[in-house]
């Protein structure tokens, strides 16, 4: 498979009703799956909904922001492609646990947020 074939594919499955797809090609193998990236509530953090590159939101958003339900907080980057990381849940950041431009591995912490005792 060629790049602009994956990109096809990535933007298709997207698009559809699917949550997950494998496809293999001689001795490659492409698997996709869905995840919503959401505020996730036994430890308040917005997590990767997939593996890539993570870019920060413009303007960055930095410890002590209000995030509201709905905003996006960045872009994870995958095959050349990017996808929005939207906080499900209003909250205030604890702390920033991923690096602009730093790799990121699907459901690692992007956004740490503080508890609600400590709003």
């Amino acid at each position: 498979m060629i790049a602009d074939d994956v990109r096809s594919l990535i933007r298709l499955f997207e698009d559809s009703d699917l949550l997950e797809l494998s496809v293999e090609h001689g001795s490659r193998k492409l698997r996709l799956r869905k995840g919503a990236a959401s505020v996730m509530l036994d430890d308040l953090a917005l997590r990767a909904d997939r593996v890539g590159i993570f870019h920060s939101a413009v303007p960055p958003l930095v410890a002590g922001a209000a995030v509201s339900a709905g905003q996006v907080a960045g872009c994870i980057e995958a095959l050349g492609v990017r996808h929005e990381l939207v906080s499900a849940q209003a909250g205030r950041i604890a702390e920033i646990a991923v690096n602009d431009g730093q790799p990121v591995e699907y459901g690692q912490p992007i956004l740490i947020f503080a508890s609600s005792a400590s709003l």
